[in-house]
């Protein structure tokens, strides 16, 4: 039964469509004529647009005499404009269409001479590093200095609101469960694996990062904390053009990188194609102390303590061909093809201090952990779009297909020694392989339909699917031969199908109101197996998800918005994936295939002043929150990590942007962020109930120099938060640029220094039921570096719009390494 509620959807969808399109009909026709001083004006283009807010409703073209025409026009009130290359734009006087009207003769409307030409004057406009809409933050990465050189994670953590933590998470606002997604695309990945993405991608690959707390129904409903977009340049439009980027930095070690990209467009078809590499090695540090108890937790029995370093080294390669074929003005088809590989390691050394309750140390172990990380993923969209009118109708369609490749390998040496380094047993060695691969299928259906009266009106379906096959097996050295660790072997299969189906109406009333209501119902049908214990975990559910939002604007400066949103997460797949990856002898960790989905609602009040400074008031319940659970072995001395469910967390929020021009040369932009949280449910069998305060600063300074020089200062400041029972302490950071432009803006030279003071570090804390734990963990993160970029060919070239296809909530859920 469920299986038919997206066909359903979609017949009620194109009965309304045909009602709807005969009531269009009824619309009046305008006529009007366009002349200059020398007689009728030819082939002038003449808009229609809105009197209440200039905004865009049809476009025509004059004919030979002058004349042309507007068919089908709803009643409103209107202007009509007339442009051409060399005039002045002529525009008539408000013009009031009432019901009924049949035909409407509009006055003569006369381009005169521009009263001045400019010649050899070249007018760049740059956006602002930070732009901010109600329910929405756009970062313009292609305009900052301080992102030259650097990888996406980096600007990423730079991004008002956003905060990556120790293990890779990313939060939004506070807010975890963020989706993720590239050109429209989720990624899906772990928070592991897509922290390993983003570090292998270069900055100087994207052209923005959309934040957005409140998506509407026409994206997946996945994402409780919101969605993350970034846009890669791309680039279209009649001509040619590229741009070639070369970098490089010292910190730690070196790091360097290169790309470009290639775009050409005429009439009949646009190609791009753009290739990046990146070559980057990371350095980390661990402190981790963990005490253990008496049962009952009476008295302190033994604390290890770890000391451990790793490297982080990798070869990143990223690359995208596209076209799209203009079969007529009004048809398109087209495709992209996006690949990636990586070549990367982790490498650590980890020796655990084995203490007595006094902290004195009885002996040694100490583990050298060599992982391989190759990563590869090739996918391929293909898209067709019909514009069926003038007024914005249009049918569009996605077939997508992903793959992923991840041959993990891992070899553990431990070796045990008393505290004067002498030998107390014979090492430990371990040896296995985790590879695994993913595949996704995709189809998609997205129709946008204008209606009378300010009105528009959208609907889709969506079907998707995806296989992870996922192998893990270890063997343990035993003399001089490889033994099977028969504990460390399994095989595991997650199969998931989602059907989704959506309507969105959208429309702008009368005394400044607006309104967008939203539904989108998905089905989820899943099945896991764990095949090396003959293990099945089914799931058949289906679950609406509304979005509504209201606002007015009040005269010309003040704009007011109420919305609500319920969303979902789902596990992630490696998430469910019950294998074993080991850290140390002492610690690992593992998925868990009972892990639930988690389920949000979303309010937020937001108040926008002069179209520039914006405040927002929030509040999210999450149900069935996932969360990494810390669980402890008390007998043997480990420690391990797995997903769990609690009950609910609560967010209260309130949002500050406040952008700034202090002096024409000098500009700043400050995001303030003020957080309560609240955790409450069951964790490791010991009831949880704790709320805190949090705050969250980030600021961008501007200078705009003389002679082509400009700077930039970036900062952020971080209080002690939550993540559950886990306490993570403050944390801050100050990065800044200088960039140069050369050779009449075509090319630049930037420098500049990361983490100046390298205060980006993480300490935390934990205490509850029988885990008690310590941490501090530095990230080698400071350096500097210097980038070059070189655009040429034709600079009119418009930016391509980035397409979303049908595979954004599905690749969101891979996860790549560990």
């Amino acid at each position: 039964m469920l299986v038919l509620a997206p066909a359903l959807l979609f017949l009620i969808l194109l009965s309304l469509v045909r009602s709807l399109r005969a009531q269009e009909k009824e619309g009046s026709i305008l006529e009007g004529k366009v002349q200059t001083s020398e007689g009728a004006a030819a082939f002038v283009t003449v808009t229609l647009l809105n009197a209440s807010d200039s905004s865009l409703v049809k476009g025509a073209v004059t004919d030979e005499a002058g004349h042309y025409r507007f068919s089908e026009v709803p009643a409103g009130q209107y202007l009509v404009c007339a442009s051409m290359i060399g005039m002045e734009r002529a525009c008539s006087a408000p013009v009031r269409l009432d019901t009924g009207q049949q035909t409407v003769g509009l006055p003569l409307l006369t381009l005169r001479p521009g009263t001045h030409v400019l010649q050899g004057v070249h007018v760049k406009a740059a956006r602002p590093y930070i732009e901010h809409k109600p329910g929405q933050t756009i970062v313009n990465v292609e305009n900052s200095i301080v992102s030259a050189g650097n990888t996406a994670l980096e600007v990423l953590e730079k991004s008002p609101g956003v905060t990556v933590d120790k293990d890779g998470n990313i939060s939004l606002n506070g807010q975890s469960g963020v989706t993720v997604m590239i050109n429209g695309r989720p990624t899906h990945l772990s928070s592991k694996q897509l922290t390993a993405l983003l570090k292998g991608m270069s900055a100087d690959a994207l052209s923005q990062i959309e934040l957005m707390t409140q998506p509407p129904s026409r994206y997946d409903a996945a994402g409780t904390g919101g969605m993350i977009n970034l846009k890669m340049k791309k680039n279209a439009g009649t001509g040619f053009n590229g741009n070639l980027t070369v970098g490089g930095g010292l910190g730690a070690f070196p790091r360097y990188n290169a790309g470009g990209s290639l775009n050409y467009r005429n009439e009949h078809f646009s190609a791009y194609g753009n290739y990046n590499f990146n070559h980057d090695k990371d350095k980390s540090s661990l402190l981790l102390t963990r005490k253990f108890f008496s049962p009952g937790g009476k008295s302190l029995q033994a604390i290890l303590r770890q000391m451990s370093e790793w490297e982080e080294p990798a070869d990143n390669h990223n690359a995208q061909v596209g076209m799209d074929y203009f079969i007529t003005p009004a048809h398109t088809l087209g495709f992209v093809l996006n690949g990636s590989a990586s070549n990367s390691s982790f490498h650590s050394h980890s020796p655990v201090y084995f203490m007595d309750a006094a902290g004195k140390t009885d002996s040694l172990a100490t583990s050298d952990n060599r992982t391989g990380g190759r990563w590869e993923n090739l996918s391929a969209n293909l898209h067709y779009t019909w514009d069926m009118d003038s007024a914005g109708q249009q049918l569009s369609f996605d077939a997508d297909y992903a793959y992923f490749n991840m041959p993990g390998s891992q070899y553990i040496r431990t070796d045990f020694t008393g505290p004067e380094g002498d030998t107390l047993r014979s090492p430990e060695i371990r040896r296995g392989g985790q590879p695994t691969r993913v595949n996704i299928y995709s189809a998609k259906m997205d129709y946008t339909l204008p209606l009378k009266g300010n009105a528009k009106l959208e609907g889709g379906l969506k079907y998707s699917l995806a296989h992870t096959d996922n192998n893990s097996y270890f063997e343990t050295l035993s003399g001089d031969k490889w033994q099977p660790d028969a504990g460390n072997i399994s095989h595991f299969v997650y199969r998931e199908n989602i059907n989704a189906a959506y309507l969105n109406l959208s429309k702008t009333f009368k005394k400044g109101w607006s309104l967008q209501a939203g539904l989108r119902g998905e089905q989820t049908i899943s099945r896991a197996e764990q095949l090396t214990i003959d293990s099945t975990v089914k799931r058949n559910y289906f679950q609406l998800f509304p979005n509504i939002s209201l606002s007015r604007q009040l005269g010309k400066d003040n704009h007011v918005s109420l919305s609500y949103a319920r969303r979902v997460d789902r596990p992630s797949y490696q998430d469910l994936n019950p294998m074993t990856f080991y850290v140390d002898k002492f610690t690992y960790q593992s998925g868990n295939p009972y892990l639930q989905p988690q389920f949000s609602h979303n309010i937020e009040l937001s108040y926008t002043l002069k179209n520039r400074y914006i405040a927002t008031l929030a509040y999210k319940r999450t149900d069935h929150i996932m969360t990494q659970v810390f669980r402890q072995i008390d007998s043997i001395r480990t420690t391990f990590i797995t997903m769990g469910n609690l009950n609910s967390r609560e967010d209260y929020t309130l949002n500050l942007n406040i952008p700034i021009s202090i002096t024409p040369w000098w500009s700043t932009n400050n995001n303030l962020l003020f957080i309560y949280q609240r955790f409450q449910g069951i964790y490791n069998d010991v009831p949880l109930d704790k709320g805190m305060p949090s705050f969250i600063g980030n600021t961008q300074q501007t200078f705009t120099l003389r002679h082509g020089w400009k700077a930039e200062l970036n900062g952020m400041y971080r209080s002690t938060v939550l993540e559950g029972p886990l306490v993570v302490y403050p944390a801050w950071m100050l990065s800044f640029g200088i960039e140069k432009s050369l050779w009449d803006d075509r090319a630049s030279l930037k420098l500049n220094v990361q983490d100046v003071f390298q205060t980006q570090n993480t300490k935390a804390d934990m205490s509850i039921g029988n885990i008690d734990l310590y941490l501090e963990q530095r990230h080698f993160r400071r350096w500097a570096g210097l980038t070059f970029t070189w655009r040429f060919g034709n600079e009119k070239i418009k930016v391509n719009r980035h397409r979303n296809t049908g595979i954004e909530e599905e690749q969101n859920r891979i996860q790549r390494g560990n």
